[in-house]
This record gives C-alpha cells, sequence and structure tokens, in this order.
C-alpha cells in the first residue's frame, strides 16, 4: 500500500509530491510521516509551508487495509498513533470479528483496548444509520457486551454515540 504526499511552498507557490510506502510513513513518530516533511522547497528553498497533505494511491477500501505486521506494532505500543487526532478511526471499516480479536490479544496494552473498543462503538452508530444487515449490527452489539468492562475503559464518547451503545447494551 501507497501514500502520495504533497506540500505547497508559502512563498512560490511550487508543489512537491513523494510516493511512499505505508509502513515507511505510518505513525505519527515515523521520520517519513507527512507531517513530519520539513524539506526546504526544492525551487526557491523557503521552508514554510501553505499545505500539506497525504492521501492513498488507491479508493479502493479494501487496498487501504493496514498491514496486520503494522497493526501489531501499533497495539503494543502506546506511543505509536497513526494520527494525532484519533487512532479509532482508522480502524472503523475493519469487521468487527478482525477489531475483536485484536482486543482479545494478550499482547494489546490496555490503551489500545479502549481505542478499538471505541472503535466499534462508532461502528455501530454508522451501522444503525445507514442501517446496515441486522445480523451484522446483533454481531458487534454482543461482541461489546461480552467486553461491556472495557466500555468502561473508553475515556470519552460524544453523547449521542453514548447513548445509542447504551441503548444496545444497558449501562456501563
Amino acid at each position: 500500500m501507497q501514500k502520495k504526499q504533497s506540500k505547497e511552498c508559502a512563498k512560490c507557490h511550487h508543489k512537491t509530491e513523494r510516493i511512499l510506502d505505508f509502513k515507511d510513513c505510518a505513525f505519527t513518530t515515523d521520520k517519513l510521516y507527512f507531517l513530519n516533511w520539513r524539506d526546504a522547497c526544492p525551487k526557491c528553498g523557503h521552508d514554510d509551508f501553505l499545505s500539506i497533505g497525504e492521501q492513498y494511491m488507491t479508493n479502493d477500501p479494501n487496498e487501504m487495509i493496514i498491514p496486520e505486521s503494522i497493526v501489531f506494532r501499533w497495539l503494543e505500543n502506546d506511543k505509536l498513533e497513526f494520527t494525532p487526532q484519533s487512532d479509532d478511526i482508522e480502524f472503523k471499516f475493519y469487521k468487527t470479528t478482525q477489531i475483536v480479536s485484536w482486543i482479545d490479544r494478550p499482547e494489546t496494552t490496555d490503551f489500545k483496548k479502549s481505542v478499538l473498543m471505541t472503535t466499534l462503538c462508532l461502528k455501530l452508530e454508522d451501522m444503525v444509520y445507514y442501517e446496515e444487515d441486522k445480523k451484522d449490527i446483533e454481531e458487534l452489539v454482543q461482541a461489546l457486551k461480552r467486553r461491556k468492562e472495557l466500555l468502561k475503559s473508553i475515556g470519552y464518547l460524544d453523547t449521542s454515540t453514548e447513548e445509542l451503545v447504551t441503548g444496545f447494551v444497558g449501562e456501563f
């Protein structure tokens, strides 16, 4: 899987792009992570940029799956994050069974279990909103109920998400 990173010089508006393997720029601590790209503009030498960003080199969600070897590194290290905002979004499109298997791994840190539990809550909200298959929703609800103690570890859920989840699994 590859990502295209791009930035635009604030002085001359020159646009620079580079294509990297995801494994080299997956975490915010990686030297090649797009927000760590500090090279000066190759055209004018200015080091301030109007914009900087990255995108997957594909639009196919099946090709945007994070390799499991990278996921395992993330699960076992609380200092690794995929985005500065919120890692739970990275896993919303994974199958419930996959997310649950990561939660249940003994090597997964408590913090990362909390992040993945948040992911399951957000996933439930999306599934209900988009009226997805009732069987898939029930599978997710059962996974949350079996891990109700872990729901208590979630640092923050917005009110509407928390109310929806509570309606399905009860108070937590």
